[in-house]
């Protein structure tokens, strides 16, 4: 075998793109020469030819989602027409992803699983990195592991994944010949709004508050303030896209293109000193990645649409910690920070803890720069951003009710960081209060339809993972929503009624929750209606509407503090009857990390008091639900 290796990458927020550029530094140290390019690229790769050793490095977004740039290569080799192309290709995969979510780190395992379907030989097991652990817990042992199998397999002396290779089934090695893109039969529609490559610019057509407005004055106690909720509902006039996007089914999202701050990039152009209309790329430039590789991409342009400055959960990345550190002028920077920085970079059994206290503090990419005083050349420190991943949003109508419009439901993300002294400081979310500044002019005002502003959205192909309506309308079912997770199921309401008669409907229960009737019961309206017409059976719970004297915990136990898993215990018969004699489907969207396994704990207590069957066998039968697809979830971390 040869001493080259093919690195391919799957990136949203640019960790998977990170630990592959960190592979194509270290190649050369191994006495390797790697190439490295992202999935986007696959087409230009004749698999079948290749000899080389594939690493693929690839995350899983949300709930077991594609990356974007990952997505068409997925499907082709998820195909059942794909051929055996990767027959001399000896693989590995490194798959990212956090626990948090029930398909943890699925992308990695499905190229793992298919790559192998269709010929190729595994050369090491996949190493599954969850960002909960901290990536490097995982990415370093297994890149000593990988350098390691790579040096065997150059040798020719290899097992591939506990199998002898056979050397009659590996061809002489060569580079990775460029050919014309497979044929993939793929159904992509074609217009503005199929791809992220070809966004629909849709007009808002209008927005109002579904809670009391947000306060202009904060009250300037972080701690309040980042409390406080603010839900804005959008209406996306969708009719100039193509048909896909004009015919979103009830569980898709909408991905929304944001922008970062533009007083936030304007204090890191000034502070880099940076030409912030010049053309980034010359013909001497080396290939940029592609969410860089936009022709005559400005400075300006880039840091307000291509790379994150300080949102991704991971933030700051290792690679920009690196970068700053190569230019840091010790006398001029922050003594604790530059040595937090030395500490996080060094490799060192103490690098985690120090990473972790920086991913704590969050600082932004212009906090950073200016307490370090380093200025990094505009093109480097590009390269080292992670991508502006595209915000995800559940569609919250139906088009049989809403043609020509997509609603989406959102609240005003606002969190808390905390430097080394303990200090607090109030954070934005970057998608919520960019869609909330676009969408001010039109707020409870009638706008001329030239006038509207516009947000740049895309759908992409159904994963397999949405929530989905039965097929059968008499199909019972139980939608447990509190509060923006009520989104989908507001569209899974207009399109059973609109597609099917009153009569043919089987029972529909809505769980909703939030603090108050008052502040934050979304679609208030909406829902009352449906429920005194006998529409659905509503159950409501507000965390924050009993006494505050009865309110609280007593030895572990909540008191007076209702939630939407109460009401399902309180459900317990019923729905016991219907998801196991009736055929019925339960749903869950909302928080991840509380809700999502607070309901599943109060469905696991339901399935053993009523069934009288241990917690194993509860467990098994909840599995089989969601095997059967009877019992499907939509979280966000």
């Amino acid at each position: 075998m040869s001493n080259r290796v093919l690195v391919l990458y799957g990136t949203q927020t640019g960790n998977s793109r990170a630990v592959a550029a960190e592979l194509g530094t270290q190649a050369s140290e191994h006495g390797f020469e790697a190439s490295v390019m992202g999935m986007e690229g696959f087409k230009a790769i004749d698999f079948e030819a290749n000899t080389l050793p594939l690493v693929l490095v690839c995350s899983s977004t949300g709930n077991g989602d594609a990356p974007d740039n990952a997505e068409k290569f997925l499907r082709y080799v998820k195909k059942r027409t794909t051929p055996k192309v990767f027959a001399s290709s000896p693989f590995c995969v490194c798959a990212l992803g956090d626990s948090n979510y029930e398909l943890f780190c699925e992308i990695g395992k499905l190229f793992d699983t298919h790559l192998e379907r269709l010929g190729g030989k595994r050369f090491l097991k996949r190493c599954d990195v969850d960002e909960v652990d901290g990536l490097e817990t995982h990415i370093e042992p297994w890149q000593t592991k990988l350098w390691a199998a790579l040096t065997q397999l150059a040798a020719g002396d290899d097992v591939i994944a506990g199998t002898p290779v056979d050397a009659r089934d590996v061809a002489p090695p060569s580079d990775p010949p460029v050919v014309a893109p497979p044929d993939t039969n793929e159904a992509d529609e074609e217009g503005a709004g199929c791809s992220a490559e070809e966004p629909l610019h849709a007009p808002i057509a209008a927005a109002r508050w579904l809670t009391p407005p947000p306060s202009d004055s904060p009250t300037g106690d972080a701690r309040l303030d980042a409390e406080a909720r603010a839900v804005l509902h959008v209406e996306l006039d969708v009719s100039g896209g193509c048909r896909a996007i004009q015919q979103l089914e009830p569980g898709d999202a909408l991905a929304v293109m944001a922008r970062n701050d533009e007083t936030e990039v304007a204090a890191l152009l000034s502070h880099l000193a940076a030409d912030a209309e010049a053309s980034l790329h010359t013909a001497s430039s080396p290939t940029p990645p592609a969410h860089l590789s936009a022709k005559g991409l400005t400075a300006r342009e880039a840091m307000a649409r291509c790379v994150d400055i300080g949102s991704t959960s991971t933030w700051p990345p290792l690679p920009l910690l690196k970068l700053l550190l190569k230019h840091v002028a010790e006398a001029e920077a922050e003594a604790h920070l530059l040595s937090q920085l030395r500490l996080a970079t060094a490799g060192s059994a103490d690098s985690r803890s120090a990473h972790t206290e920086l991913q704590r503090e969050k600082p932004s990419l212009v906090q950073l720069l200016r307490r370090l005083a380093v200025a990094p050349p505009v093109l480097e420190l590009l390269d080292v951003l992670p991508p502006l991943a595209p915000r995800w949003y559940s569609l919250s109508s139906s088009y049989l009710a809403c043609p020509g419009r997509a609603h989406l439901c959102l609240s005003l993300t606002t969190y808390l960081t905390s430097d080394s002294t303990g200090a607090k400081e109030l954070r934005l979310g970057v998608a919520s209060h960019f869609i909330a500044n676009v969408a001010a002019p039109i707020i409870g005002n009638e706008v001329e339809p030239s006038a509207r502003p516009t947000l740049a959205v895309y759908r992409r192909p159904p994963s397999g993972n949405e929530l989905r309506l039965p097929k059968a309308a008499s199909t019972p079912i139980f939608l447990v929503g509190p509060g923006t997770g009520v989104a989908p199921f507001r569209a899974f309401l207009q399109h059973r009624r609109y597609q099917n008669a009153r009569k043919q409907m089987g029972a529909t229960t809505l769980y909703f929750g939030c603090r108050s009737c008052e502040e934050d019961y979304l679609y208030a309206d909406e829902l009352e209606l449906m429920s005194a017409t006998g529409a659905i059976k509503l159950r409501t719970a507000f965390s924050r509407e009993g006494a505050l004297a009865a309110a609280g915990y007593w030895r572990g136990v909540r008191l007076n503090i209702p939630y939407v898993q109460d009401l399902l215990e309180e459900d317990g018969l019923r729905l016991c009857e219907a998801l196991f004699e009736h055929g019925g489907h339960i749903y869950v969207c909302g928080d991840g990390q509380a809700m999502a396994a607070d309901v599943h704990a109060a469905l696991l207590r339901v399935v053993e008091t009523t069934l009288k069957v241990t917690g194993e066998e509860a467990q098994k039968q909840l599995a089989k639900l969601a095997a059967e697809g009877r019992y499907t979830k939509e979280v966000w971390i």
